[in-house]
């Protein structure tokens, strides 16, 4: 059985901030063509994946099957402000229902860059991200970008150079 890393107390991850998805696709680009790990428990393309997975659905909707319960839902929308504000803690397993966000096993890193770039692609072009969080209920187009920011900020921020880039 693989051991599972506690992602609660991961040392040395890269500080980041990022102010909107132009900021969140130059560091995947900046990281593009060098050799990658990641301190945690995923790939950095399995890392690039989940954040993308969101920005997928906050652009084309939510499986409708996907049940937060009640008491989640109630208490994501009491934190909601400052989740939209602060980099998101590491650590938080998702339940067993909502693993279509997680990653697949041994996807390629320019698969997962590759549809990141496309969503990415489609904001810069327009489209608006309205759609309403299984969490955190409606949203705007800015609170998307603001929550994207703050999950790219954890995520990304578990991804180095493999030699030297911790």
């Amino acid at each position: 059985m693989e051991q599972t890393v506690d992602t609660k107390h991961v040392t040395g991850r890269r500080e980041l901030h990022f102010d909107g998805m132009d900021d969140i696709w130059a560091d995947v680009a900046a990281l593009d063509g060098k050799e990658l790990v990641a301190a945690g428990n995923w790939s950095p393309a399995q890392i690039i994946q989940h954040v993308d997975l969101i920005i997928g659905c906050s652009l084309d909707g939510f499986d409708p099957k996907i049940k937060v319960p009640l008491p989640l839902r109630l208490f994501a929308r009491v934190i909601k402000g400052g989740a939209l504000k602060r980099t998101m803690k590491p650590g938080i397993k998702l339940p067993a229902n909502l693993s279509g966000f997680l990653p697949l096993p041994g996807i390629p890193w320019e698969q997962a860059r590759d549809t990141l770039r496309g969503h990415i692609d489609r904001i810069r072009g327009g489209e608006l991200m309205e759609e309403a969080s299984p969490f955190f209920g409606p949203m705007t187009h800015q609170d998307w970008i603001r929550l994207h920011c703050r999950h790219a900020e954890m995520h990304f921020g578990f991804i180095h150079e493999k030699d030297g880039g911790r």
